[in-house]
């Protein structure tokens, strides 16, 4: 690999890290400051829907955090510890400038849902949907034999994101057309809700059967959980048919996961 090359694909590692930073900062200063006095919370209570899975569902985002970082640790080892040429510029190429995007949309969002500017919120969502699908599939997550140390400190952390940021983005949907004073135009909540649940399900299942991702499939699994338990409180509504549906969607997502399981073992 040529010297100018080698270079080229430090500065880039090194301007990832600057990506998880500004990242991790910008949701201190969302907790800390809170951004424009209200926490990320408060915004949601004020647009509140059928979708939205107790707090401490949310607890997710560290184990993401704690992931994401050691790729980011990872990708640093490759470009400035030991002789990884190869690998380096595979890694380099197939990453090409996606993850610095998802860090500017990541931290973005964080502004426009607490500045309650929803429209733009779902926007950016969306953008670091696009980012991350196209990470998942740059790198052929679940298609192919990796080592574990690629699977462990970039494919997991990747499927793990994803799967939670493919479910925030139907909430963050949700939430837009309370925000629009969206009445349903016949639908009615516990509808729309059903029907975002089954899209969930059905994107778990193409998941786990097309792109071997369990962890997708598990990330929705935790959510939808969160749904039923927060469906459950005291001062929620109820809408049995929300948590029913929710129900049916595990079950359906935990038949796949446990599918793919057996065919992985009968294949080996």
């Amino acid at each position: 690999m040529a010297a100018d090359e080698t270079l080229r694909y430090k500065n880039q590692s090194v301007f990832h890290v600057i990506g998880f930073i500004l990242v991790i900062a910008v949701n201190i200063l969302a907790v800390q400051l809170p951004i424009n006095g209200q926490h990320t919370g408060e915004v949601s209570d004020k647009y509140t829907h059928l979708l939205i899975p107790i707090p401490a569902t949310f607890g997710i985002w560290g184990i993401i955090y704690l992931a994401l970082l050691a790729f980011t640790i990872y990708q640093l080892w490759l470009a400035f510890w030991g002789d990884h040429p190869q690998e380096l510029s595979h890694f380099i190429h197939q990453m090409k400038h996606w993850w610095l995007i998802s860090c500017l949309a990541n931290a973005s969002w964080l502004f426009a849902w607490h500045y309650e500017i929803l429209q733009v919120s779902f926007l950016l969502m969306l953008l670091l949907l696009t980012s991350l699908i196209a990470i998942h599939h740059n790198f052929s997550i679940g298609h192919q034999a990796f080592s574990n140390r690629e699977k462990y400190l970039l494919h997991y952390p990747f499927s793990l994101y994803l799967g939670w940021v493919s479910f925030a983005a139907l909430a963050n949907l949700t939430a837009l057309m309370v925000y629009w004073g969206w009445q349903g135009q016949g639908i009615s909540m516990v509808t729309w809700t059903v029907l975002m649940i089954s899209i969930s399900a059905g994107l778990c299942v193409y998941m786990i059967l097309q792109h071997n991702n369990i962890i997708f499939g598990m990330v929705h699994i935790w959510a939808l959980w969160g749904v039923i338990m927060q469906r459950r409180h005291p001062d929620q509504v109820t809408a049995p048919a929300v948590v029913h549906a929710c129900f049916i969607a595990i079950a359906m997502i935990a038949i796949t996961i446990l599918w793919k399981w057996y065919q992985q073992r009968s294949a080996s």
